[in-house]
């Protein structure tokens, strides 16, 4: 027992931390404070373990914490509620009892929630880490990669082809960055969708999401289903499953498409993106087509400054995205991303989004207005905006 506590508080303690995740900490602390049990999910290698670290020398913790990772555990030692009792017990024993436990990667421990409900019971703060396990009524902080405008210089190509992971950022060589996105991607199959959801038909997953990540269309899961059968045979059961176990891992987002003129969500009319650019690109040997990873980057940067995003829809008018604010009521943003060729075509898209009757913000995102020839920029609420610019607008 004694040698699981120093593998765990190794591993902890030795991490780097790559990024400053202020906000981040932020609300896991109120949380903390507020319902002293938070879960801590993202997807694989998005920095959840650095997090863990940064909070606990923020609280002033970092030599009193119970810290226990399955996946640390390659003997297989902890397998049960009791084992995991007898583990904290040796350290209480070793140290004294501490301030908060931190359970990472735990889903398959038997009896893990008894354990969790014991110690908060006890009056311990408790941090759950991990994409699975779910407790009734208490708030779960999702981590996602980092966002574009706390990066001082960047390359615009560079992070379409590679992402926004904090270890990513940090690779110069780009050998090295494939190398890096091809051991997460392993991590995501083995130990996310074949660990923790027993999928035995990796090849099959591995066939759907790739899939996926290619299409930038609207369909419904019998629609995917269909499509993937031109390829191989796959039941509408076992799409949906992939596709459910892809958003518990916080691979991929599900996105509805909002009718401006019925005000209400089309729950049926439905686009996936995915949490990381790299990620998705990687699935595709690096070779997706750049709309689709722009439109991808524009959505996870929206999520990342809080607001709620739809797919937008006003009449027979099909526009990027129409979003809402998590924090400021009343501020919509209405976004379409351009794909003229010239003045003409891109004319007939400002007009098509200034019949969108209502006085918030509607951009209109071109990749190059000195390649458009353009003069005027500013059209009744409609602003044509380079990609960008767009970004260091977005707040």
């Amino acid at each position: 027992m004694e040698n699981i506590l120093k593998i765990n508080h190794d591993f902890l303690s030795r991490r780097v931390i790559f990024s400053n995740n202020n906000s981040e900490i932020k609300r896991i602390v109120q949380h903390l404070n507020k319902d002293k049990l938070v879960i801590v999910s993202g997807i694989k290698n998005v920095g959840k373990t650095n997090i863990v670290k940064e909070l606990l020398e923020k609280l002033g913790m970092s030599d009193n914490y119970f810290y226990f990772n399955k996946d640390l555990d390659n003997s297989n030692e902890i397998q049960s509620e009791e084992h995991l009792n007898n583990l904290y017990n040796t350290y209480v024993k070793l140290y004294k009892t501490p301030k908060i436990v931190i359970l990472q990667n735990c889903t398959k421990v038997e009896g893990i929630k008894n354990f969790i409900l014991k110690s908060y019971n006890n009056d311990l703060k408790v941090l759950l880490v991990g994409n699975t396990i779910k407790i009734g009524g208490k708030a779960e902080i999702e981590i996602l990669p980092r966002t574009i405008n706390n990066i001082k210089k960047y390359d615009l190509d560079i992070i379409l082809k590679y992402g926004l992971l904090s270890e990513i950022l940090v690779i110069q060589n780009i050998y090295l960055k494939e190398k890096f996105l091809s051991l997460v991607q392993n991590d995501i199959f083995t130990k996310d969708i074949f660990f923790n959801f027993g999928v035995k038909n990796l090849d099959l997953y591995k066939y759907t999401i790739s899939y996926l990540s290619r299409n930038n269309t609207f369909f419904s899961l019998r629609e995917l289903q269909k499509g993937l059968c031109k390829h191989m045979q796959i039941s509408l059961k076992t799409t949906i499953d992939y596709i459910d176990y892809s958003l518990q891992a916080k691979i991929i987002k599900k996105v509805y498409t909002y009718d401006l003129k019925k005000s209400k969500e089309i729950s049926s009319r439905v686009k996936y993106y995915f949490t990381d650019t790299g990620i998705r690109n990687s699935l595709n040997c690096y070779s997706l087509d750049r709309q689709i990873l722009l439109e991808n980057l524009i959505f996870n940067e929206l999520r990342k400054k809080g607001y709620t995003v739809y797919n937008g829809l006003n009449g027979v008018f099909d526009f990027t995205f129409y979003t809402t604010s998590q924090y400021v009521s009343g501020l919509n943003l209405y976004i379409h991303m351009s794909e003229a060729k010239d003045k003409g075509q891109l004319k007939k898209e400002v007009n098509k989004l200034s019949k969108i009757k209502d006085k918030n913000k509607k951009y209109l995102i071109v990749e190059s207005i000195p390649k458009l020839e353009i003069k005027k920029t500013n059209y009744d609420y409609v602003e044509i905006v380079e990609i960008d610019e767009f970004l260091r607008k977005l707040k």
